[in-house]
């Protein structure tokens, strides 16, 4: 949540710098600066991670795979229930990005696809699931979980002051728990961003598709 809340400061300096960008812009700039904080002081343990991604590349890529065609079942039976029991349904962050993607497309394809799987994996995975899993693996999913759905979804929330937006993150459950078996099953990190990757590279083709 503090790592989203960047963004007003940074949007702030921007204005006093008489710099005038549109709201897909600066989030452009919030990805890229959010990449360069985690890459760099991070950048021990990726190489690690990588290390092992290379050495068990077929069992991380099985892992990737197998998680991936799991979580697309699993996502396509919610998406059917909703549509027949909620229709009305809209899931604000995708509206947003697609929203934004259409400003400068391909830019914020590359955000989207290379860097935020890379930044959030990080965060969600390597630090907060990895940090609570030495006290509680059961905890640690409960709190992987619950953060990576609100911080889809806080700031919907508080924008449209609403709080059943924060109902919405129970959709990035499937997605938040098959991540996170593939980071634990693997033993690394690269492999939860080759499926984010993935994933988000998937939802962009949808997204131009529609």
């Amino acid at each position: 949540f503090l790592q989203q809340l960047l963004i007003l400061p940074v949007a702030l300096l921007i204005e006093l710098m008489g710099i005038h960008l549109s709201t897909a812009w600066l989030n452009i700039v919030f990805f890229v600066l959010n990449f360069l904080i985690i890459t760099i002081g991070m950048r021990k343990y990726l190489r690690s991670c990588l290390r092992h991604f290379g050495k068990h590349f077929g069992n991380c890529l099985y892992v990737a795979t197998a998680g991936f065609l799991v979580y697309w079942a699993v996502n396509l039976v919610i998406s059917i229930a909703i549509t027949l029991y909620w229709p009305e349904f809209t899931n604000a962050n995708d509206a947003n990005l697609a929203a934004m993607s259409g400003e400068r497309y391909w830019v914020f394809f590359a955000c989207t696809v290379l860097l935020v799987p890379i930044t959030e994996e990080v965060l969600f995975r390597g630090v907060l699931f990895q940090s609570i899993r030495k006290r509680s693996r059961v905890w640690a999913y409960i709190a992987s979980l619950a953060v990576f759905g609100l911080y889809h979804t806080w700031q919907f929330a508080l924008m449209y002051q609403d709080p059943v937006y924060l109902l919405y993150s129970l959709q990035y459950i499937p997605i938040t728990f098959a991540l996170t078996w593939s980071y634990e099953k693997s033993g690394s990190l690269w492999t939860a961003i080759f499926f984010h990757a993935t994933n988000n590279y998937l939802a962009m083709q949808l997204t131009q598709m529609m």
